[in-house]
């Protein structure tokens, strides 16, 4: 598409102004395709987990599209709770740094931990009836995009392109309907690829 490193630097876009900016050699090689790469992850798989869950979620509870249909200034709760019950990144590893007790086990430093934003997303002593979706409900703290130093950069790109796709939605569509024909395969999050249609 450019050509060149020299027509990338020249782009305008993210990567160009890197390499652009990047004249000192500050980073290296490894560094700027490690940087394309989560921005691939957070710009691409993030938003399209959860427009995917957005939609199927949407055809499964039609009562909550009409909902944010008659009161569009509900749309960004409506994401966050898509976040909270969908949680488009299910899981990270992530290494102890210190021994750490949980309860009565003490998870010794060095150790390989999974954390996993879907549980900790549908918890009951954090959330009331949390594996019910409500667009009008506010799900306060929920860790879709993870929490502190390690929340997800791509967080407001995914929250705004979101948004946009359900204000477009609730303006141009009167009502989303799932296909009962289920295609693809199962995963432990999702049952599948499936069908949406849309009048």
């Amino acid at each position: 598409m450019f050509g060149t490193v020299d027509g990338l630097k020249e782009s305008g876009t993210v990567l160009g102004r890197l390499l652009k900016h990047n004249s000192d050699g500050s980073l290296t090689d490894e560094q700027l395709f490690l940087i394309a790469v989560h921005l691939l992850i957070a710009g691409n798989e993030t938003t399209t987990n959860l427009l995917g869950g957005m939609f199927d979620t949407l055809g499964r509870h039609p009562e909550q599209y009409e909902l944010i249909r008659a009161n569009p200034d509900l749309i960004p709760m409506a994401v966050e709770e898509q976040l909270r019950i969908t949680t488009p990144i299910q899981n990270l590893y992530r290494y102890t740094r210190d021994d750490y007790q949980v309860g009565e086990v003490t998870i010794p430093n060095g150790s390989r931990v999974l954390l996993s934003f879907g549980a900790a997303n549908r918890d009951p002593l954090a959330f009331d009836n949390p594996d019910e979706y409500r667009a009008d409900q506010n799900p306060r703290m929920h860790v879709a995009f993870g929490y502190g130093a390690h929340m997800c950069l791509g967080a407001p790109l995914a929250r705004m392109e979101t948004q946009a796709v359900l204000r477009e939605l609730v303006s141009q569509v009167s009502r989303s309907q799932l296909s009962r024909r289920r295609h693809g395969r199962p995963t432990a999050h999702s049952e599948g690829r499936l069908t949406c249609r849309f009048d």
